[in-house]
Order: structure tokens, then C-alpha cells, then sequence
């Protein structure tokens, strides 16, 4: 048995296998919890501005309003294994959950699964008396994939890449008739790729920048933008050897940027909708703020996520907002894992055994790739502002100083070896507990797979 030390929040978390839920938390400990969670935004949307606007005016305001975690890292570069690692408290290494459609076989694809054997959030909620609720809209999340552990079948509901005014929409038709203490988890979409902004924000950010017809055509087509996304992904990972597709102009490069800001904007105006509408009658709540992964704009030369453990792909916003205590700003590095042992601490609950976390500061990060033919492997870990992060398929480490390198271009492993030695020791204690097993799959039918490969998780002909 191991004992981490968790600097984020004080606690002590034992490691162990999962277990049930322990036993409720005292009434008056037990604030309503809406954790909502902010697909694919980066850390560095909360404050931007384009054309002098911010492009999340609201959620900078809950920054200054609460806890926020300015460098909050989350275990994987992409949704399915962050949100398993997030929801169960355990690092990916543990749970198992890889990849999205894996076409291996294209007459049966499957689907990693999240395994039972874990109690999810929700799960320990409903131990602690609580009502959860869900309104998901990624499809590398849905019931049959393990993730609606916890909720009765009508508690779960699912609408794939719904904008954010429809799941604020569905979420305040429910929450009035959910009795306290209740946890409503809202899941918005909308930053994802193909980057679609609603057509009534075009102008809200100022004209989007000009571009050839040529590019405008890809930009507004959503199969022919996803043929250009993955052809960058796929050229930046070295898994060809040259673009398949001709690239964009600069002016086009800047107009995905922009489509992305205005989705990150609709967001943000949604959330705010459901965020004041649930204060006004329950006041004593508690709200998560965090995203499950960042997004990669040709950072590394390619686009995405999923593919590297970059800061552009792993550094997320992580904002608690609890009316309790003023918030304060924490530049320490943390895991978006930490809301369950905080959530513990908050209810005045143990934590339960099988919450994996933070060591000595340390916290950890890695990527299969969505699917396996990606041929990725890539594991870090992150601490005292340092990036330590293993390629294994190049059998290459790299350590870089994030306060004078943020953007990670100077490998430092060689004029700071006693660093590089010692995080790389952290690495691969990580590793060692790494599931020996495969992943536990599911089977996907045919139109799962087209809704996945979508928004960019697949590989049949891609």
C-alpha cells in the first residue's frame, strides 16, 4: 500500500483498488455540485481578447471569483481517457481506457470501455445522498461506453454535439425538479472540431479574417475540414512522410482560430445562462469549472488533440467556485483529478482508496492516441514548472522549463541532467504501475463509428 501526499488540497489519498462509496457525508456538509465540463478549450482562452473583445468574459469572471488553477493539467490529451481518469480519480495507466473506434477489424469495430470496477463520481455522490443528473453530448462518453455509472437511465441524457444553448437549455428544465442536495454535470461541446459557431455570434469577435475561395470552401465543408485536420495530424506525428492535402493560407489558419474563439464565446454564454439561473434559487452550490483537454493550432506544425502531452493539448482551466471562501489564484501545478479528494475535503468525507494522485507535487499525463494505428505512445510528467515527456514509439525524453520556455522548445535534459534523472525516476515509477491487460472493449455499430470519425476518432480510410 502507498501513501501519496496531495499538496493541492492538504489530504492524504491511499492507493489502492477500487472499492465501494463510503458512508454519507453530515446534511449540512452537502452543498448542491454542477461540474461543468468545457470540451477542448486550452487554458489560455479564459482571458483572451480578439479585436480588444474577451472571448470568455464570463468564465474570466469566475477566475476572479473563485479557486483557479492556472496550471491545472489534465491526464490525457484527449476526452475519453481524461474524463475516465477525472470521473474515477485514477490515472489512465490504472483504468485502461485508450482509444475511441478501433477498426482493427472493419466488420466488428470496438470501443474501450469504462469498467464497473470503478466508482465514479456520480457513484459517490449518490453514497453521499445526492440526485446526479447528466446532459452529455460527446460520443466517446456515452452509457454504453461505462460512463453513466451512478445514473438512473433517465438521469443520463445523451444528445451528440449539441450546441451549448441546447444543453443550458435541457439543464434548466431539469434542475428546478431535482431535489437537494443534487449534481448536475454539463457537458458543452462546443470548441470541438469542425469548429461551427453559431451563425448569429459571426460578428461578435470582429469580421473574420480573409482567406481564398479555395480555403473557404474546406474551411465551410465539415468532411473536407476534417480530411485536412487529420491529413496535419497525421503529417506532424510522422505517421506520412508529407501532407496528402494542400495546406491553408495564412489568412484561413487565422479564420479556424477565429471559428474556434466564437464557439468558445457561445459557450461561455451558455454556461453563464445556467450558472446564474441555478444561484438565483440555489445559492448554496458548488461549480467545477474544467476542460478535458486544450487544442493544438499548428503549435508543433499539426492540429488537435490526442497525438502529443504538449502544453497546448494538456493545460486546461480548472476553476472551483464555492460560496464558502474567496477564491485565490494557485500558479502551483495541479491534475483536473484533484476535484474528487477536494470535493472529499468539501463534504468532510474520506477519500476513497482508490483515488490515484498527486506525489510530491508531481502529476502525470498520457496518450495512446485515439486509435491505435496512430502508432502513439506518449507519457509525462509535470513538476516545480517543469515538463518531462517520454516519446516512447522514438524512445526519446525531453524535459523543458515551462517559466522560461512555456511553449516547450529547449530541451534543458542535458544542461539540467540531475532534474531530467530525477522526474524521469517519477516517469517510470508511474509506468510501473501500469494494467499489464488489454483495454476491455465493447462492439460499435456502423453509425457510432460515422459519429465518431466526425469530430476526428477513427481510422476507417482516414
Amino acid at each position: 500500500m502507498r501513501i501519496w501526499i496531495l499538496p493541492f488540497i492538504g489530504l492524504f489519498v491511499v492507493s489502492g483498488c477500487g472499492e465501494a462509496p463510503k458512508p454519507i457525508a453530515p446534511p449540512s456538509a452537502r452543498p448542491n455540485i454542477v461540474l461543468i465540463v468545457m470540451d477542448t478549450l486550452r487554458a489560455d482562452r479564459i482571458d483572451a481578447r480578439r479585436k480588444g473583445k474577451p472571448v470568455m468574459p464570463f468564465l474570466s469572471r469566475m477566475a476572479e471569483e473563485g479557486d483557479n488553477y492556472r496550471n491545472a493539467i489534465s491526464p490525457s490529451s484527449w476526452t475519453k481517457p481524461a474524463l475516465a481518469s477525472v470521473l474515477t480519480g485514477v490515472y489512465s495507466n490504472r483504468h485502461g481506457v485508450r482509444h475511441s473506434a478501433r477498426i482493427e477489424d472493419p466488420e466488428h469495430p470496438t470501443s474501450d470501455v469504462l469498467g464497473d470496477s470503478w466508482t465514479t463520481l456520480a457513484e459517490w455522490l449518490v453514497a453521499q445522498g445526492y440526485t446526479p443528473w447528466a446532459f452529455q453530448t460527446n460520443a466517446n462518453l456515452t452509457r454504453a461506453l461505462g460512463f453513466a455509472q451512478g445514473y438512473e437511465e433517465r438521469q443520463y441524457r445523451f444528445s451528440n454535439g449539441a450546441p451549448a444553448s441546447e444543453v443550458t437549455r435541457a439543464a434548466l428544465e431539469s434542475f428546478p425538479q431535482l431535489p437537494a442536495p443534487f449534481f448536475l454535470y454539463a457537458h458543452y461541446m462546443d470548441p470541438h472540431a469542425p469548429y461551427r459557431p453559431v451563425p448569429e455570434l459571426a460578428e461578435a469577435l470582429g469580421a473574420e479574417p480573409v482567406m481564398s475561395d479555395e480555403d473557404r470552401a474546406i474551411l465551410d465543408d465539415d468532411g473536407r475540414f476534417m480530411d485536412y485536420y487529420l491529413d496535419q495530424v497525421k503529417t506532424a506525428i510522422g505517421l506520412q512522410s508529407a501532407h496528402t492535402l494542400p495546406d491553408l493560407g495564412k489568412g484561413a489558419k487565422e479564420a479556424v482560430r477565429h471559428r474556434y474563439d466564437l464557439e468558445c464565446l457561445a459557450m461561455d454564454r451558455a454556461i453563464e445562462e445556467l450558472v446564474t439561473a441555478v444561484r438565483e434559487k440555489h445559492p448554496d452550490t458548488v461549480f467545477v469549472f474544467l476542460s478535458d483537454h486544450g487544442e493544438e493550432f499548428w503549435e508543433r506544425g499539426g492540429m488537435g488533440h490526442g497525438v502529443t502531452l504538449f502544453q497546448e493539448q494538456v493545460r486546461v482551466p480548472l476553476i472551483v467556485v464555492d460560496g464558502q471562501a474567496p477564491g485565490n489564484v494557485h500558479e502551483g501545478m495541479t491534475s483536473t483529478m484533484a476535484i474528487l479528494p477536494w470535493l472529499a475535503k468539501r463534504l468532510g468525507v474520506p477519500p476513497l482508496e482508490s483515488w490515484s494522485q498527486l506525489d510530491n507535487g508531481a502529476v502525470f499525463s498520457e496518450t495512446w492516441g485515439p486509435w491505435p494505428s496512430l502508432g502513439v505512445h506518449q507519457s509525462a510528467v509535470f513538476s516545480e514548472g517543469h515538463s518531462f515527456i517520454r516519446n516512447h514509439g522514438a524512445n526519446k525524453s525531453e524535459l523543458f522549463g515551462l517559466e522560461r520556455d512555456p511553449e516547450e522548445w529547449a530541451d534543458v535534459s542535458v544542461s539540467d541532467p540531475a532534474r531530467a534523472l530525477s522526474m524521469g525516476a517519477m516517469l517510470n515509477s508511474y509506468l510501473a504501475e501500469s494494467v499489464a491487460s488489454e483495454s476491455a472493449t465493447v462492439p460499435l455499430a456502423p453509425e457510432d463509428v460515422e459519429v465518431l470519425e466526425a469530430i476526428g476518432y477513427g481510422d476507417s480510410g482516414h
